[in-house]
């Protein structure tokens, strides 16, 4: 039992360091945003920040 928790912890450490070190690239050709539904002809809140967070993505990939 104690095995398996110390083996999911150095897994958690090991992924967690990776991600740290992990250096996203900026010269992406397209994004692909998850749709959240609308309410009517409006966007909703989940949606809007998904398309603002593409939209700083894309100004920060510009900039570069």
């Amino acid at each position: 039992m104690s095995s398996y928790f110390v083996l999911g912890f150095i897994i958690f450490s090991t992924s967690s360091l990776i991600y740290n070190i992990w250096y996203e690239k900026r010269n992406k050709d397209y994004l692909i945003i998850l749709g959240a539904g609308l309410m009517g002809d409006k966007v909703t809140p989940l949606l809007a920040s998904r398309i603002d967070k593409a939209i700083e993505f894309y100004n920060s990939q510009k900039e570069k």
